[in-house]
């Protein structure tokens, strides 16, 4: 079977496992694609097992406008076929949370230059870049790549601007890549305590109650109402006001 054939098999296939509600749901929460089946992350690893990893056609899937397509793409790229400069090109083409976690988890971080384009797109001022690198760099930290001095200084800064940045799944990236660096190694988790001292709140966790600070001096005080909904967990966080975050599972 050629790409063009596989290509449209696989675009038929996502039929057989379209969720009207789940897609009407996506597109309140901000997927902006031109066409969304609503298929879950679940059904999509399934169907992506149906195939055998294959760059050619992981590219021709990145390049639909269909939100289905574009996972797909990531989680049928080989890993050792994935240039830099393409993960360059698809950082800046992927324009929503969900895909651009499942582009850490699959496969940034298990390239070779995934700690390059961490620190590099953390110099970035769009926000879902921003997003990418913290998450990443927390999953290096995690696996035992941790900053030179150098880097460690540029991190807090950058750390502490995207703090300040109004956009929750920003800061709550940040906070966890905070606390995958204040874990990772002794000699850094002073220093995460003297410049982001409210650490210690972001690790409370009392009675299905989390703490956060949010931009160093208002503390959301949330209490999860939580939800598994096609692949994704759905957080009630009342402050005064009602809003929902995505956490990816």
């Amino acid at each position: 079977m050629n790409t063009t054939e596989a290509l449209r098999e696989i675009k038929q296939s996502f039929r057989l496992y379209m969720n009207g509600p789940a897609a009407q749901s996506m597109r309140q929460k901000g997927l902006n694609y031109k066409l969304i089946w609503g298929v879950s992350l679940t059904d999509l690893k399934e169907i992506a097992k149906e195939y055998a990893p294959n760059a050619e056609l992981a590219l021709a899937l990145f390049q639909e406008p269909i939100r289905e397509c574009k996972i797909l793409s990531i989680l049928l790229m080989p890993i050792k076929d994935l240039q830099e400069h393409t993960a360059e090109v698809w950082m800046n083409q992927i324009e929503t949370q969900e895909l651009a976690e499942i582009f850490v988890l699959h496969l940034l971080q298990h390239e070779p230059y995934a700690n390059t384009l961490a620190w590099r797109w953390m110099e970035s001022t769009r926000p879902l870049t921003l997003l990418c690198s913290f998450n990443l760099v927390g999953r290096l930290f995690t696996q035992g790549v941790l900053p030179t001095e150098a880097q460690c200084e540029s991190f807090i800064h950058a750390a502490q601007q995207a703090l300040l940045i109004n956009d929750i799944s920003l800061q709550h990236t940040v906070a966890n890549a905070i606390l995958s660096l204040y874990e990772a190694d002794e000699k850094f988790a002073e220093t995460m305590r003297r410049h982001f001292p409210q650490i210690v709140e972001w690790k409370n966790q009392i009675n299905g109650v989390i703490f956060l600070s949010l931009n160093y001096n208002a503390y959301l005080c949330a209490k999860i109402n939580s939800m598994v909904f096609q692949g994704w967990m759905f957080i009630e966080a009342s402050v005064h006001h009602f809003s929902v975050e995505r956490w990816f599972l």
